[in-house]
């Protein structure tokens, strides 16, 4: 991993997804700080739906709690037809991620450092045993 690690973002372009308009501003400034290239936030599936049909993304970050809503299905056939890597985000404190989205997965409580780290891993699509 380069000593800094977001140093390959800002040539990839981010979909955040989520609901919440705090959550979703603290993601951004993260990854903004970072270096990363963001679309969004965008609040819904449907609107990740259209988004994926009309930008070139490289990678997804969605809230888990929309991931079990309409339209979650779809979107998962669309990242696994792509190839594209995601990272599902999990706000409730008791339990680990369980989605229907493959990729990476990360349960609240977490660091910037941690957030920014877990980006890293899934832009590249390194895996997270080989890159701690």
């Amino acid at each position: 991993m380069p000593s800094n690690p977001m140093e390959q973002l800002p040539t990839s372009r981010i979909l955040l997804v989520e609901e919440d308009d705090i959550r979703s501003d603290s993601l951004l400034a993260s990854l903004q700080k970072a270096g990363a290239v963001v679309s969004g936030p965008v609040r819904s599936v449907g609107a990740a739906l259209l988004t994926l049909r009309t930008e070139r993304i490289s990678a997804v970050i969605f809230a888990a709690s929309l991931e079990r809503g309409l339209g979650a299905e779809e979107l998962g056939a669309i990242l696994a037809e792509q190839h594209m890597p995601s990272l599902v985000i999990d706000w409730s404190p008791m339990c680990s991620p369980k989605t229907r989205i493959a990729g990476e997965q990360l349960a609240w409580p977490f660091s910037h450092l941690t957030f920014i780290a877990a980006v890293y891993r899934v832009v590249t699509e390194m895996p997270a045993e080989l890159a701690g």
